[in-house]
């Protein structure tokens, strides 16, 4: 009976293991596309190997993302402080 019950306990384990991957993967997937330029998330087929670029984020920050379609103004620092606002009046 303590073998079958340590049974148990394994494939549960591994159970949830395969259910935490299977939901944790896809915030793994956007969290490494951040890295990638606009023409490596859009390959296909995608691949995990590529050359890593803090291109995404310099544009959050400065609000200007510029790639070979034009200039796109992004407003991100000012909708994150319009929502800091809203959640520290509302609290």
């Amino acid at each position: 009976m303590g073998s079958d019950s340590g049974w148990k306990r394994v494939l549960r384990g591994v159970l949830l293991t395969i259910v935490a991957l299977f939901f944790l993967f896809p915030i793994f997937w956007v969290f490494l596309m951040s890295f990638q330029t606009n023409e490596t998330i859009l390959r296909i087929p995608p691949s995990i190997v590529f050359e890593p670029t803090l291109q995404n984020y310099v544009a959050l920050i400065s609000g200007k993302l510029v790639s070979n379609a034009g200039v796109l103004e992004i407003a991100f620092m000012k909708n994150l402080g319009n929502s800091l606002i809203l959640s520290v009046v509302s609290v």
